[in-house]
């Protein structure tokens, strides 16, 4: 069991064995990467988290308080337990020291908990947009990492708001469980993204022919006059399967038009005419998207 520490010990051997550069580990050794860890690096699985709330740090151990105790929970739901797995929390640090840790583990699947260690370790930025997914980094090619909450970020909010949170964390603990005995395979999607016009049109004649399709939009507050509020569809989006989808802009970011006002009508005709034809179309808020649809 290591505590609030060091990792890098004057080993030779271990920083021979490691794969990263000696300037990185001057680097490391400069720096102290501090942090709370818990558990065997032999286990299959770690869990590993940014900055530990103080009530971790009053008790020397990661991952402790009312976020720990329902980490704790969803861990025996999902078929697992905390004494099973590598638990690490750090202050501060780099990808660099994240990197030479983890070739300190065993694990199969390491689980990043909440946004600092998601931007640590993958470089990318919300936490809501990328848990659930699976990445392999090339440093690691077998190891699975899964992003996931931080509960600790939902404790004081509303009750239904938590409870969301923790169903949520649980999905992602249920699926590093199931990759531990099952075999991980990228599935071949093909999303269109930025299409130009005649793709846009194609993708939705195709659309008409498909028993079934799922729909979605996405809108934003334009302007906000007395008690009027504006609101404009931002793009929407179609999916012929579970592994073909197209998202088609309308407004940029810039608040410009993506398409000209002539192709913009011809895709609401196009639109038009498939949501009103004979196939199923599956949509996730559709009280919400007539609303805007209709208008």
């Amino acid at each position: 069991m290591h505590r609030i520490t060091d990792w890098l010990k004057e080993d030779s051997n271990r920083c021979a064995t490691s794969r990263i550069s000696m300037e990185d580990v001057k680097n490391l050794k400069e720096q102290k990467m501090k942090y709370l860890a818990e558990g065997l690096t032999t286990s299959q699985v770690a869990i590993i988290g940014g900055r530990p709330d103080n009530y971790s740090i009053s008790r020397n151990r990661p991952f402790s308080g009312q976020a720990g105790n329902a980490l704790d929970i969803n861990l025996r739901k999902a078929g697992m337990h905390r004494a099973g797995c590598y638990l690490m929390q750090f202050f501060t640090g780099t990808k660099a020291d994240l990197h030479y840790i983890i070739h300190q583990l065993e694990a199969k699947i390491i689980l990043l908990s909440g946004e600092q260690a998601l931007n640590t370790m993958l470089n990318f930025t919300g936490i809501d947009k990328y848990r659930g997914s699976v990445y392999i980094d090339s440093e690691f090619p077998d190891k699975l990492f899964i992003p996931t909450y931080d509960l600790s970020r939902f404790m004081y909010i509303a009750e239904k708001d938590k409870v969301v949170a923790e169903l949520t964390q649980l999905l992602d603990l249920k699926k590093a469980n199931r990759y531990l005995t099952e075999p991980f395979h990228y599935t071949e999607r093909n999303i269109i993204l930025s299409p130009s016009f005649e793709e846009a049109i194609s993708y939705i004649e195709k659309a008409k022919t498909c028993a079934r399709i799922g729909f979605d939009i996405e809108s934003k507050r334009t302007k906000v006059i007395g008690k009027f509020t504006d609101w404009e569809i931002t793009c929407f989006s179609i999916a012929t399967s579970s592994t073909s989808a197209i998202c088609i802009p309308l407004i940029l970011s810039s608040g410009a038009n993506y398409f000209t006002e002539d192709q913009e009508v011809q895709l609401w005709i196009t639109l038009k005419e498939l949501l009103e034809g004979p196939g199923t179309v599956i949509i996730q808020n559709s009280m919400y998207d007539a609303a805007f649809l209709l208008n």
